[in-house]
């Protein structure tokens, strides 16, 4: 694998005083990948040594007050040259840099403030598809793809662990362009919709969620009714105290009782609520003696189930009811142009996340730009309710770690 890295961090005496800012963990871990240095500031003609300088008002300032944007500007050209004629899908940039920082920036004030930002290089490869990481989150990047070596392949565990621990259903949902790991509250998610070509990753994210839910919650505060068609997919959870039955519905017979089974649940549950002074299912558990779990149903292969009678009644009550009274959809499929998929049921859906797609047509379909450019491998674009789009790459969660908390969680 290619990757771009700031020359400074592999030793070159590139920095403005002329020095280097030398990394031998990162040059330990590029052993085994081809590596293209670069540095925006030398390409773009600045001398070394050379007088510092930091972004202010959209304009590179020296310490001096010279304006040097136009060779940085020069320097990110070339640089994205470069990274184009390498076929460049990621690099570790000096973090915080002008030209390399990439979400956090010196502020202009030389006091080594930072602030919120881009270096212009960084800037102009991440507006071309380049993820840009820097020196102190390349890891958990490359822990996603495979590359970086790991103790124990636990790499959902350790999402789990590292952020939002006590809050049971804030999920990881993979890392951003930046290598930070991002994360949504399901709480407020009646319905993910998942689209994506077969084997781009789709089936893969949704082990991430269940996986993801059986760390963070015990069998009392979360359900599963799992519904799966072809039987390909969610077998492998046969048997978990989270299941609401005992098994993965992977009939469409089976399929058919377990959502007018869902539907009276939800029907009483916004009975329940209506009689009561309590208006969500965190309050009704504040006060009620029995406490309702929160149900995920997860639908794979969804064409096959959503043609089922009172399926599309089924999954629009979720739809228009779930947040408050607990109760999530998480629907995926590869097949959805058709008659029974509309566009007025998919906008019902605030929260999408697209793999690589079969064509622009489906794109346009669910509104997801750039959804069909995608490189497949886990890498998704993520829709949130407001329309706002983010690239992530999505974990990869290993048959052993399946394994482990599914023979933990056995009846």
């Amino acid at each position: 694998m290619k990757i771009m890295v700031s020359a400074c961090l592999l030793g070159d005496n590139v920095r403005y005083d002329g020095n280097n800012n030398f990394n031998q963990e990162l040059i330990d871990f590029l052993k085994d990948h081809e590596v293209v240095k670069v540095c925006p500031e030398v390409l773009g003609g600045l001398s070394t040594p050379r007088v510092p300088a930091e972004i202010l008002n959209d304009k590179v300032i020296n310490y001096e007050g010279t304006d040097v944007t136009k060779e940085f500007q020069e320097g990110a050209m070339k640089t994205l040259e470069i990274a184009k004629e390498n076929d460049i899908q990621v690099a570790i940039l000096k973090r915080n840099s002008p030209s390399c920082g990439a979400n956090t920036i010196y502020d202009g004030t030389f006091t080594h403030c930072v602030t919120k930002g881009d270096g212009i290089a960084a800037k102009l490869l991440k507006d071309n598809g380049v993820t840009i990481l820097n020196e102190n989150n390349y890891k958990e990047y490359f822990k996603r793809r495979g590359i970086m070596k790991q103790s124990d392949n636990k790499i959902i565990k350790e999402l789990c662990d590292l952020k939002y621990k006590n809050k049971n259903l804030v999920l990881p949902l993979g890392w951003t362009n930046d290598g930070n790991v991002f994360y949504k509250n399901f709480r407020r998610i009646s319905g993910l919709f998942i689209a994506g070509a077969t084997g781009s990753g789709k089936s893969v994210f949704i082990d991430d969620l269940i996986v993801s839910l059986m760390y963070k919650n015990t069998p009392n505060e979360v359900k599963f009714i799992m519904l799966d068609p072809k039987s390909t997919e969610l077998g492998e959870y046969d048997g978990i105290k989270h299941l609401l039955s005992g098994k993965s519905h992977s009939t469409l017979k089976k399929g058919y009782d377990e959502l007018i089974f869902l539907m009276k649940i939800l029907e009483s549950r916004v009975n329940t609520l209506n009689k009561s002074n309590c208006n969500s299912i965190e309050s009704y558990n504040q006060v009620a003696e029995e406490k309702w779990p929160h149900i995920f149903i997860f639908v794979d292969e969804g064409s096959s189930i959503i043609k089922m009678k009172d399926s599309f009644q089924v999954f629009n009550k979720i739809l228009d009811y779930g947040t408050d009274v607990g109760i999530h959809l998480i629907y995926a499929t590869n097949d959805y142009l058709k008659e029974y998929v509309t566009s007025n049921f998919i906008d019902k859906f605030r929260y999408r996340v697209s793999f690589d797609l079969a064509s622009v047509e489906q794109e346009d379909f669910l509104k997801l730009d750039n959804a069909s450019w995608l490189n497949g491998n886990g890498e998704a674009i993520f829709m949130q309710k407001n329309g706002e789009c983010c690239k992530i790459q999505a974990p990869y969660v290993t048959d052993d770690e399946i394994k482990e908390v599914v023979d933990t969680n056995k009846i």
